[in-house]
């Protein structure tokens, strides 16, 4: 089954606009556009726009394509056929982008500002509407200097059906260069739960620790009810 994806769609000129306009109600299975005057925050990833030879953009971190818009696109069949082919493709690469993705992702450039986020949950109810800040400077400062180029920090959680963790891994090219930091939130839970299962240990609800395999409780049963 399709759904929308949301994405930005920028304008400067009346023209534009329509055009914008029309192609969301064309093709509103595949997009749900929020318009917007002038050129996109640099922070944009995915976008739609219009280049400077007016012509139709189409953008995503994987995926880039212009398209010449005819004055009389509507009744033009094959700009109509060009135009559902390139917005297809542009679609299955946004989708493949974990913006559906419950947790929180994160990508920052090499100077610690956040270049996508995929406005997932991390663990606080409030953030949701809430802008993502630039990573700290501690944290990308241990990334270079740890052997793993990685660092984790828990996340306080008053309940323990999740036990969340925030993971920052350091990006680098071929060369060795520092890129930038990939964060995530991870849930600890099912993973430990499985963890244990085959292992035969258990965790104890009222603590940190795992018990031996002597000692068991109901907290991973799907039937358990407290």
């Amino acid at each position: 089954m399709l759904y929308p994806v949301k994405i930005m769609a920028f304008w400067s000129q009346q023209t534009d606009k329509t055009f914008l306009e029309w192609l969301q109600d064309s093709f509103h299975h595949l997009f749900e556009l929020t318009l917007s005057k002038n050129f996109m925050d640099p922070q944009q990833i995915n976008y739609i726009a219009f280049d400077n030879n007016n012509q139709l953009l189409l953008h995503s971190a994987t995926f880039e394509s212009s398209l010449e818009i005819p004055k009389n696109y509507i009744a033009n069949p094959s700009f109509i056929l060009q135009l559902s082919q390139q917005l297809t493709q542009f679609y299955q690469k946004l989708i493949a982008y974990p913006d559906n993705y419950p947790l929180k992702l994160v990508y920052f450039d090499e100077n610690g500002q956040p270049i996508y986020d995929n406005k997932g949950f991390d663990g606080n109810f409030f953030a949701f509407s809430q802008g993502t800040e630039p990573l700290e400077n501690w944290i990308q400062d241990e990334i270079k200097d740890n052997a793993n180029h990685q660092v984790s920090v828990m996340i306080p959680s008053s309940s323990f059906d999740q036990i969340l963790i925030q993971d920052y891994r350091g990006l680098y090219d071929q060369e060795g260069h520092f890129r930038g930091t990939f964060s995530q939130v991870i849930d600890l839970h099912p993973l430990l739960a499985t963890y244990l299962e085959e292992s035969g240990q258990a965790l104890v609800g009222w603590s940190d620790t795992t018990s031996g395999a002597s000692i068991s409780n109901h907290l991973f049963d799907d039937d358990y009810h407290s």
